[in-house]
């Protein structure tokens, strides 16, 4: 009589913890593939405004626009 109460909850329990340890393998995963996938597209975004395929307005002050340009001037570039 006992062990007719106890299966059903054992049951339960175990098919709800294998459930969960299996549901957030996957969204550790998924996190992981997300994170990946915005990091991509950031590189892939910064590529293009450097090629100058894209046109990103930062709103940046003339003068702070000719002291860029200034600091940018004196670092040596090696071909």
């Amino acid at each position: 009589m006992t062990t007719q109460i106890w299966e059903p909850i054992a049951y339960i329990f175990a098919q709800g913890g294998l459930t969960g340890l299996i549901v957030g393998f996957a969204i550790r995963k998924l996190n992981k593939v997300i994170a990946a996938a915005i990091g991509f597209l950031f590189l892939v975004i910064n590529l293009l405004w450097v090629a100058k395929m894209t046109e990103i307005d930062l709103s940046i002050p003339p003068q702070v626009n000719a002291i860029i340009d200034i600091a940018t001037a004196l670092i040596p570039f090696s071909s």
